[in-house]
């Protein structure tokens, strides 16, 4: 069955199903499935759930089994310190750890006895102490947030809520009060991070996280709110390796011809000013760099580059007379 995952193994199949309602109550899809050798429907009984779900879905078993999940997330460390900060208040914790295959790594989960869950949850809600540095709803984001701290000493609390009934995640990073100034400028700058792409919206800067996480690269996008650009980021040392990957795999159409490197220059960074990467190239007998200069774009930005370029050339055309 494609999508679909093994939660829990059951020994008997009352068991399994029994679960399955109470999941299928909480609006999440699960299927029984029993194996071949359990003709008896003894043993072997897999309980299953499409994989977007699996996070949600465990969190209602091991409610029902007496826990209740307050953490997820795919470093350790910051569930370590809220669990050590919780045993400091004399509150029973259990900290986990599973192959999460949506994400493809490992993630950390922290649980409480359901009991003790309504104070905790409070206490969590005020963070006295603590203060919330960022929210993101991409997990990975926030592993690699929490690593920029953990570089510089400072220590994290990760939080998650639900955004919706079903799956949706939304990670809140916290830092001690003392902390929080430095590591609000550390975010910022994103420091040991470099930009090496702008894409057009966030479906593009998605794809091109994805792109360069398949090649073992780790990549954040950002967004400047008040320009509405998107940056695209990954560390300082495979600033090179994805930068190539990036220009390899992009689709750069001829968007105007010089006869002079200068003026090929020039428009360069004109288009640049405006969000709009362009390369330039020489052809082999433009020793002396005049003639057969030509100014690349990407495919997608082809039209918005020549429509600068043309009011800039109109412009100067108006003042020449």
């Amino acid at each position: 069955m494609d999508n679909w995952i093994v939660i829990r193994t059951y020994d008997r199949i009352q068991q399994a199903q029994f679960r399955k309602a109470l999941l299928e109550q909480n609006n999440i899809e699960a299927e029984v499935f029993v194996k071949k050798d359990s003709a008896f429907l003894l043993g072997n009984i897999d309980l299953l759930v499409r994989t977007n779900h699996r996070q949600k879905a465990l969190q209602i078993l091991n409610e029902f089994n007496g826990w209740t999940q307050i953490g997820y997330f795919n470093r350790n460390k910051p569930l370590e310190i809220l669990e050590e900060i919780l045993r400091q208040k004399e509150i029973e914790t259990m900290l986990t750890s599973d192959f999460d295959p949506v994400i493809n790594s490992s993630v950390y989960e922290l649980y409480i006895q359901n009991q003790m869950a309504p104070e905790v949850l409070d206490w969590l809600s005020l963070h006295l102490g603590w203060q919330k540095l960022c929210v993101t709803s991409e997990m990975k984001f926030a592993g690699y947030y929490v690593d920029i701290l953990e570089k510089y000493k400072i220590d994290a609390i990760v939080h998650y809520s639900a955004v919706n009934e079903v799956s949706d995640l939304e990670f809140s990073i916290f830092v001690p009060n003392v902390s929080f100034d430095f590591a609000s400028n550390l975010l910022a700058e994103l420091r040991g991070w470099t930009v090496v792409l702008s894409p057009n919206s966030k479906d593009d800067a998605q794809k091109w996280v994805d792109f360069l996480e398949e090649n073992a690269i780790p990549a954040i996008f950002e967004q400047e709110l008040e320009n509405k650009i998107y940056y695209l980021y990954t560390q300082l040392e495979f600033e090179q390796e994805a930068t190539n990957l990036i220009n390899h795999n992009r689709n750069w159409v001829l968007c105007k011809s010089f006869s002079d490197f200068y003026q090929a220059i020039l428009a360069k960074n004109i288009l640049s000013q405006q969000g709009v990467e362009a390369i330039i190239m020489t052809k082999k007998d433009s020793t002396f760099l005049i003639g057969d200069i030509e100014l690349y774009t990407e495919e997608s930005k082809l039209s918005f580059a020549q429509q600068i370029l043309e009011e800039i050339i109109h412009t100067e055309s108006n003042n020449e007379e």
